[in-house]
């Protein structure tokens, strides 16, 4: 079995205003990866790591909007806090 790293450009991938983000659109988005990277490689992927980046820390903090993905992103079920990163 493989791992798989998946690096997303949080702000081009979510085009528009960061307040208008549902939580489907998160779930869609981790499931959507997840989805597309099981079927190129027949499911013989143990581990996929995700990380998210834009503008996530301002003089060593997280942003607002970081925490506020943070949050939204740990309560999609197929998402492990230990698998994402800021």
């Amino acid at each position: 079995m493989s791992k798989a790293i998946v690096i997303i450009d949080f702000d081009n991938y979510f085009r528009g205003s960061f307040m208008t983000i549902t939580q489907e659109q998160y779930i869609n988005l981790f499931t959507n990866v997840i989805d597309d990277i099981l079927q190129k490689h027949d499911n013989n992927i143990s581990e996929i790591l995700v990380r998210l980046y834009g503008g996530w820390y301002q003089d060593h903090n997280l942003t607002n909007m970081a925490s506020d993905v943070q949050t939204k992103v740990q309560q999609i079920d197929r998402v492990s806090s230990s698998l994402y990163q800021f």
